[in-house]
């Protein structure tokens, strides 16, 4: 599918950018602490490269909706990254600072590749299928990443624990599900993080759209 995708460069530099930042701080404190936000980061690409991926190559439409599920299932892994302001701990003014910087600056990107890779799917979906199933998807992938990023904060699944261990995962969806809708501090948690990303989605949205003249 011949398909044109956005931002690579934008998104390469912010990329290479915030893996710099984390190096840095490495260096800077003299610690590993944080190399773990790495493959957070690393986890929230994997949308955006799952698209580039179908847009530059010929593949059957079962592979397609295959990936398609993949993209589906890391999507939360975007806003997730915000999360991890909570391993955030005051040492000295200058170390705090450089720790506050690299956190943000892993969350902004994150989100910003989330949000592109999410509309960009809209887009390929809305060529293979159909804009009402297009936009299904996009308001289903929204809703759940709130849910998505709960289960990733609390319970501590991830997304590849549903191939490394599928039984636990979805065993537990039906408990957690109900604990988001009864437990008044799980349920703003889940809706707080399901606005962040469906607000910067449509920020993005808005911003992409061409200004009439």
């Amino acid at each position: 599918m011949k398909h044109h995708v956005p931002h690579v460069r934008s998104l390469s530099l912010g990329f290479f950018a915030t893996l710099l930042l984390i190096v840095f701080r490495v260096w800077y404190v003299g610690s590993p602490q944080y190399l773990f936000l790495i493959w957070n980061i690393f986890l929230a690409c994997l949308p955006y490269l799952v698209i580039v991926f179908i847009s530059l190559v010929s593949l059957p439409r079962s592979l397609q909706y295959f990936l398609f599920s993949i993209w589906f299932l890391f999507l939360p892994n975007a806003p997730y990254v915000i999360t991890d302001f909570i391993h955030l701990r005051y040492k000295t003014q200058d170390q705090y600072w450089v720790d506050v910087i690299m956190f943000f600056s892993a969350a902004l990107f994150s989100l910003w590749i989330g949000v592109v890779a999410l509309e960009e799917g809209r887009k390929i979906l809305k060529i293979m299928s159909a804009r009402w199933f297009a936009r299904l998807v996009t308001i289903l992938a929204l809703v759940l990443s709130g849910f998505g990023v709960y289960l990733g904060r609390f319970p501590r699944f991830n997304s590849w624990h549903l191939f490394t261990r599928p039984g636990d995962l979805v065993g537990s969806l039906y408990d957690h599900g109900i604990t988001v809708l009864t437990q008044k501090e799980s349920f703003i948690f889940v809706a707080v993080f399901t606005c962040i990303f469906g607000f910067s989605y449509l920020m993005y949205r808005v911003a992409s759209k061409p200004i009439s003249e």
